[in-house]
């Protein structure tokens, strides 16, 4: 009995240890996942450079660091973001904490000094993790610098935005006086040589920017131009996200059974849902009584699968909600929701696996009231993936035929392990349960596995074995009781 115990358990060894996925797995660079923070609002380790802190008081601030985020680089890095996204790093007036009220181009003692932001960095960097500035091309009213800025009579501003530069006397620069414009590249220039910085990124508030006007000889860092209000257009820079775009993300998941926006063809584009000058991406969801962690999920299952950068905003991953100042700006708690933290991670370490699939194009297959299926091509031999999101209230199948994928091959599922191949019609048809999505690898139909069918029958006919046996035993036992 013992031996046949043994020979079972060896069998099912043998069928687990089956790979029947053909696929590489291999070591390229990801797009860039920016988690975006607020740093004043992230954590504080240390009370001594605290400045302007009232506690309690969500509209002062709260006493964030650089060292502050430090401590937290490998639970970014662990939710599958390679680069870390900070709000204004330079001096600026005491009561503000979101850092747009500069007193001058300086880096904050509040947040540490320059040696605590080299250290940040450092940090990052060990973690093969980028750091990304934004840099204000904003002033305090009450400015004590060397350089006299022009200033922008009617900026272009959010409604959040405007109410956050009247109540801290935040003055917009003009970024088409050519005198500030040299001033602000001279500045920008040597922000950069100082600081071993990946990228900078930029809210704009006037229509026509040209980012290369104050950027050029800037190669070596990614730019990003952002706006906050429609119809306002900018050029210039590495990655641009115009608020149409970030607005129509945030509404493609905030409910199901919404037309999903169509991932940008030329992957330059920045996609987020909400920033430091917008409503949490939850807000909408909660207003149209969805479930917020569900929203995030499939919001996450979005922005992972795009071929280009992407941001995370702060407290997306414990679905913050908010509309105010003091709601989309709250201090990190650091309580997570598992299962949303969990799902995010799980989801990226799986893209992190198959980095080549975001270096060729992408084809919509299907984009339908919630119901988006991507196809992307890579540009090698490696195999090439569909991405299907079913952000649908209910069950959803779809079909392709061998003119999409081929023939002879399989769909094999990376997520969840599902596999479908080709019917007698030639079509490869797959289910999807609703709000869920599944990532398929297409690769050569290895058939069904002989080794497989051999295991089954050797574990299935051996549990009949052990049955009978078990059951004869039983009935030898009872006649030598009796």
């Amino acid at each position: 009995m013992k031996k046949f115990s043994i020979a079972l358990l060896m069998a099912i060894l043998t069928i687990t240890s089956i790979n029947v996925t053909t696929f590489a797995e291999t070591e390229e660079e990801m797009p860039d996942r920016m988690y975006s923070m607020v740093i004043d609002r992230y954590y504080s380790f240390s009370d001594s450079n605290n400045e302007g802190v009232q506690a309690g008081d969500p509209a002062y601030p709260f006493g964030g660091d650089f060292l502050g985020i430090v401590n937290f680089l490998d639970n970014i890095e662990e939710m599958g973001m390679n680069t870390i996204h900070i709000s204004p790093v330079f001096s600026h007036h005491t009561d503000d904490y979101l850092g747009y009220a500069v007193t001058d181009f300086s880096v904050a003692d509040a947040f540490g000094g320059s040696e605590d932001l080299d250290t940040l960095i450092e940090e990052a960097h060990d973690r093969d993790m980028k750091v990304v500035v934004d840099f204000p091309l904003t002033i305090s009213e009450t400015y004590d610098g060397d350089t006299d800025f022009a200033v922008v009579d009617a900026p272009e501003l959010s409604e959040l935005q405007a109410e956050y530069f009247d109540t801290y006397g935040v003055e917009a620069l003009d970024m088409t006086d050519e005198a500030t414009v040299a001033a602000i590249s001279e500045i920008v220039e040597d922000f950069v040589n100082t600081h071993d910085v990946d990228g900078l990124s930029f809210f704009l508030t006037q229509d026509g920017v040209d980012g290369s006007e104050f950027l050029s000889g800037l190669e070596e860092v990614d730019t990003y131009g952002i706006t906050t209000v429609e119809e306002l257009e900018i050029s210039g820079f590495d990655h641009i996200m115009l608020e149409e775009t970030r607005a129509a993300v945030a509404h493609s998941f905030a409910y199901f059974d919404h037309e999903v926006m169509e991932y940008p063809s030329d992957h330059s584009p920045l996609l987020m849902a909400d920033h430091w000058f917008s409503n949490r991406f939850t807000y909408e969801p909660v207003e149209l009584r969805a479930f917020p962690g569900t929203r995030v999920m499939q919001l996450s299952t979005y922005l992972l699968g795009y071929p280009g950068p992407i941001g995370y905003y702060y407290g997306t991953e414990v679905a913050y909600n908010g509309n105010t100042l003091e709601t989309i700006h709250p201090q990190m708690t650091f309580w997570s929701d598992q299962e949303v933290y969990d799902y995010v991670s799980e989801r990226a370490e799986v893209f992190e696996r198959f980095p080549k699939m975001f270096k060729g194009e992408t084809e919509t297959l299907l984009n339908e009231a919630g119901h988006y299926v991507v196809k992307y091509n890579t540009p090698s031999d490696e195999a090439d993936f569909i991405y299907r999101i079913n952000d649908t209230s209910e069950t959803r199948g779809f079909s392709m035929n061998e003119e999409e994928i081929g023939e002879d091959m399989m769909l094999s599922g990376v997520l969840t392990g599902e596999i479908a191949r080709s019917n007698n019609d030639g079509e490869y048809i797959t289910v999807l349960d609703r709000e869920t999505s599944e990532l398929f690898a297409i690769i050569d139909n290895v058939g069904l596995n002989n080794w497989y069918l051999l295991a089954s029958v050797l574990i299935f006919g051996g549990f009949v074995v052990f049955l009978y046996i078990v059951a004869k035993r039983g009935k030898s036992n009872e006649k030598k009781v009796k």
